[in-house]
């Protein structure tokens, strides 16, 4: 090429150009093989119910092919910290709307695990969580350059606004994100 560029980009590379992803993305296929191999492990912290149900077919198959799921959300029972995330993060400003997409999400990961019999850990948190991320080979003994952290803040949920990737290559960013989601999963109880 032109610009001295080998086709096609390594993983990192990918990551490295990318702008502004839906965090589905980061499942798609960078190297020719899936993500939902045995090894990969996927944490997703504070995510939305949109993610799960229109991905449900995908965990799925990540689940049965061996893929290690965690999800965190927030407690059906933490109602001062269900008040503040739906007034914050939700145009209805509804509790009872923000209970019942939290009960709906716990309905299909249940079903998941069940169906896939996958390595899928579920957990409530009574913290109203600003961002969602995902979190693809984030640990340390996993962390490759095909690791890669897809957030979103809440607050910026509409088309075009600040969705974006870190990876291990800004191990700045990369780690107080995985460390601050790594916090709130240690204090969260298990389903």
């Amino acid at each position: 090429m032109e610009d001295g560029s080998s086709w096609p980009l390594d993983p990192a590379q990918v990551l490295e150009r990318a702008t502004t992803p839906d965090i589905p993305r980061g499942f798609r296929s960078r190297t020719g093989t899936e993500h939902g191999r045995s090894e990969r492990v996927a944490h997703h912290w504070g995510f939305r119910n949109t993610l799960l149900t229109s991905n449900y077919k995908k965990f799925e198959a990540w689940l049965r092919a061996g893929c290690r799921i965690k999800f965190l959300l927030i407690d059906l029972f933490a109602d001062t910290t269900i008040s503040q995330a739906a007034d914050r993060y939700y145009a209805e400003r509804s509790p009872s709307f923000l209970c019942e997409r939290i009960r709906h999400s716990l309905k299909l990961l249940d079903e998941l695990r069940r169906s896939t019999g996958g390595t899928l850990a579920v957990r409530l948190t009574s913290f109203p969580l600003a961002m969602g991320i995902v979190a693809i080979d984030g640990t340390t003994d996993l962390r490759s350059s095909s690791s890669a952290i897809f957030a979103e803040y809440y607050t910026y949920q509409a088309a075009g606004e600040p969705k974006f990737i870190l990876t291990p290559a800004d191990p700045r960013w990369c780690e107080n994100i995985l460390g601050e989601a790594e916090a709130f999963w240690s204090t969260a109880a298990e389903y």
